[in-house]
């Protein structure tokens, strides 16, 4: 047998891989594969499995799919885009992405080298990365149970999670670690493991909380769509987190309230002189980088649990709103039958949920208010308002209002749509030019025209374009808008620019002054730097422009 044949040997399909579990991690697939292949070396088995090459074991976010799709040869039944959205964490640490990464970051584990740890800032997030692998011990017996092994689940290693979102049990931290210290091991999850595992409990007792946390992370990890970005500063200023004196100061005692201080310290590395970490001041504000999946959990946990407890506070103290409900029938009806009984004020205040102040109303009659201000008075007013109109003609309805206050206000109190319909119009603005743009015409024409005197004085010669002047003059973008009101210096541009030929005509006419062999045509060409290759005549038209003192056309 060849050296190729043996080669094509090893590398051909396995025919008896495992078939993946729910929610198992790509990293314990490949480690029951070796197992029921019986490869009890990982480099060889990994050389196998990726036809030639061997990848780095990453449990989180392996790459370099598809070549392990085609590889297995169809023997796992799925392809590579269903491998990295099923079976490894990209979808929890994408679902907060804009949609352009997103797509990114799953093209990068299908075909791509390398982790995606620095492009998606896990490394850089301030988050407690998980250390050693886990195991639920009831997950753990139902698997023993069910398929005579266990394996490695993808919800129980996420980023703050203690406790299995489906039964609540706190997971067990086995001896492995979850960054292999042997570059390609990958550890099967044995039954074992469990001897030496250490129940993952952190120092502070809240289960409701750990369990919330874990659901939400399991629904982030299975969600189908994606969040995108989320903008908190809405949500906030609605809860009196932003815009306001001490909003810092609220949110900080909400997030401590919601989840303990001792918790944020086992979820982040990098806390501040108060216990708190970096970005729970930056999520009140305006996002200027992609944030953690962990930390938008605990931020939208706090913003509802906040909500809730408004909620709730305000259904306890809520009594019926009585405010100006001392006309009616009804209520004074019961009010009076309640004094009747021998009740007090404050009593029959308690049995109707009002203040006492209220029932006081309701057991008094109504007081009936007079008018004071008749008819006569009211025609007085407006003959008064009327004349004053005619006495200050041009002035406006706030000048009006300041020359006679008192009756103004008296109109505004009791004739108030009248007034409004009796007064000077409106003056509708116009809209002033600030700029007289003929002499702004003027002015840019003469500045055209002695900047194309610069640039034709140069040298070596250049090109005198529209373009260039208008750059140098730094008035480009004044005369494409204001075009139709610069016609001076519209004509000032076409007079004084000049043509690709006329740009030759005149490098020659300069080349031939200053050459006392200007019946040399051939040499006037060159030295102007002219191409003659391109000209359909080799140049003749332009040193016969250039000798009789006029452009060429």
């Amino acid at each position: 047998m060849t050296r190729s044949d043996c080669s094509s040997a090893l590398w051909a399909p396995f025919p008896n891989l495992p078939t993946p579990r729910s929610g198992e991690l790509l990293y314990s697939l490949i480690a029951r594969s070796a197992v029921h292949v019986g490869y009890w070396d990982a480099k060889p088995f990994l050389r196998a499995l990726y036809r030639g090459i061997t990848k780095p074991a990453c449990p989180d976010l392996p790459d370099s799919l598809e070549r392990l799709v085609a590889a297995s040869g169809g023997a796992w039944e799925t392809d590579a885009r269903s491998l990295a959205l099923e079976h490894t964490l990209l979808p929890y640490f994408t679902c907060f992405l804009p949609r352009r990464r997103r797509k990114e970051a799953l093209q990068h584990l299908l075909a791509g080298t390398g982790h995606l740890h620095m492009a998606l800032g896990i490394n850089s997030s301030g988050v407690r990365p998980v250390e050693r692998f886990r195991l639920c011990p009831v997950c753990t017996a139902h698997d023993i149970r069910e398929f005579g092994e266990t394996y490695w689940r993808r919800h129980h290693h996420l980023p703050g999670v203690f406790v299995c979102a489906e039964h609540g049990d706190y997971l067990l931290e086995t001896q492995v670690p979850f960054r292999p210290v042997r570059r390609y091991e990958h550890v099967h999850a044995r039954p074992e493991l469990l001897k030496r595992a250490q129940p993952l409990r952190p120092p502070c007792n809240c289960h409701d909380v750990l369990l919330e946390i874990a659901k939400r992370s399991l629904r982030l990890l299975e969600s189908p769509a994606a969040r995108g970005p989320v903008d908190y500063r809405t949500e906030m200023s609605r809860c009196g987190f932003a815009r306001s004196h001490g909003a810092p100061v609220r949110f900080r005692e909400a997030v401590e309230a919601a989840v303990p201080r001792s918790l944020l310290a086992a979820m982040f590395t990098e806390l501040g002189p108060d216990g708190f970490p970096h970005w729970v001041d930056s999520a009140r504000r305006k996002p200027r980088a992609a944030m953690h999946p962990l930390k938008h959990l605990l931020v939208e946990l706090v913003l509802e649990t906040v909500a809730e407890r408004e909620a709730a506070s305000s259904s306890k103290s809520r009594r019926p709103d009585l405010r100006g409900k001392s006309f009616q029938p009804e209520l004074r009806a019961k009010a009076d039958t309640l004094r009747k009984d021998g009740l007090s004020t404050r009593a029959i205040a308690i049995r109707l949920g009002c203040d006492w102040k209220t029932a006081d109303r309701l057991l008094k009659p109504i007081r009936v208010r007079k008018e004071t201000h008749g008819n006569r008075t009211l025609d007085r007013d407006r003959e008064a308002w009327l004349e004053h109109c005619r006495n200050h003609p041009g002035a406006t309805r706030t000048e009006l209002r300041r020359l006679a206050k008192a009756l103004y206000a008296r109109l505004y109190r009791h004739d108030r749509q009248w007034l409004r319909a009796h007064g000077p119009e409106r003056a509708t603005p116009s809209a002033k030019s600030r700029l007289n743009w003929h002499e702004r015409d003027l002015e840019l024409a003469r500045a055209v025209e002695r900047e194309a005197d610069r640039l034709a004085a140069r040298e070596p010669p250049v090109r005198i374009t529209q373009t260039r002047i208008l750059t140098a003059l730094r008035m480009d973008s004044t005369f494409y808008r204001n075009k139709t009101r610069l016609s001076r210096t519209a004509e000032a541009l076409a007079a004084r620019t000049e043509s690709i030929t006329a740009f030759q005509v005149r490098r020659l006419r300069n080349v031939m002054r200053a050459s006392e062999e200007a019946d040399k045509s051939w040499l006037m060409l060159r030295r102007a730097r002219i191409n003659v290759a391109r000209l359909a005549d080799k140049g003749a038209s332009l040193i016969a422009a250039a000798r009789a003192g006029v452009p060429c056309s």
